[in-house]
């Protein structure tokens, strides 16, 4: 019974819905086949609900390495399947401090870590872990200056009308939708309720917190081409990314090496290139009025 679940959850040519089945049947039988399986249903090949349940199955199996091994192939997990290899190795010290590490070296993205679990390692009661954490996500942003600056130039005085004519020339490319399709980015109104210095930290320092949705993933494939966008959908055959023209690129899976978070948001920097301290303040009043 034990072979042939294995057989079947290694098998890319059977459907996804039996090879899940035989991964969470894996999952209740601790031992070094189920293991090397497992891993082997973590390529980037694999459809994303066989990359998830294999992830979801280690973390039933207590082996110490299971970390390491997550890492190995991190580069080709799917967003689901990172997220939750991420709650996995949140589980253990040993593995955060992998996990950490592995940030450090750029082997895995900060943009990986919500909000939410990066606080959580900010804060450890584990001095270790606290330390290493503030090494290594919290360092202070390189654009502080610019975000600095900018606050103590910005006038009182701001127009809503150019405001909108600016965001127009600046944000609807990636926050309103064309041609048919839906817009990139959040819509603009939902930013009405933010505080002024808070959607000021966010255009002009916009990786240092990355909201999922604008989160720029890069695909490599096994020809040597690469891809990247905002990930807009996976299946179990295809890779979908979005670039901010707009413009998808549908990715088969079969042919992916490598799928990877760069850490940094859709939203560019160097906007004080364009908008100086007045506009900045005319586009800030225009968006807090939407």
């Amino acid at each position: 019974m034990l072979a042939q679940a294995a057989a079947v959850a290694a098998d890319s040519g059977q459907p996804s819905d039996q090879r899940v089945s035989a991964v969470q049947f894996l999952a209740l039988k601790s031992s070094v086949d189920s293991l090397d399986v497992l891993t082997t249903c973590l390529r980037p090949q694999e459809p994303p609900a066989v990359q998830l349940a294999a992830v979801r199955a280690l973390t039933r199996l207590d082996d110490s390495a299971i970390g390491d091994r997550l890492l190995e192939h991190w580069d080709g997990l799917s967003l689901a399947a990172r997220r939750e290899a991420v709650e996995l190795m949140m589980r253990r010290p040993e593995a955060i401090l992998r996990l950490l590490d592995a940030i450090d070296g750029g082997r895995v993205g900060a943009g990986d870590l919500d909000r939410i679990r990066r606080a959580q390692l900010l804060a450890s009661t584990d001095s270790v872990i606290r330390e290493r954490a503030k090494g290594v996500l919290g360092r202070e942003a390189d654009r502080s200056e610019v975000v600095a600056r900018y606050r103590a130039a910005m006038p009182g005085a701001a127009s809503e009308e150019r405001g909108k004519t600016l965001a127009t020339q600046h944000c609807a490319t990636c926050h309103e939708a064309r041609g048919g399709q839906p817009a990139l980015a959040p819509d603009l109104r939902s930013v009405a309720g933010r505080s002024a210095d808070d959607l000021l930290m966010h255009i002009l320092d916009p990786n240092r917190e990355v909201a999922p949705g604008l989160a720029v993933y890069s695909v490599a494939t096994m020809d040597g081409r690469s891809f990247t966008g905002v990930l807009v959908r996976e299946t179990d055959s295809v890779v979908v990314l979005r670039r901010a023209e707009g413009a998808v690129d549908e990715v088969p899976r079969t042919e992916i090496e490598a799928i990877r978070s760069t850490g940094l948001s859709l939203m560019p920097e160097g906007l004080e290139k364009e908008l100086d301290p007045q506009a900045m303040a005319d586009v800030i009043a225009y968006l807090r009025r939407r």
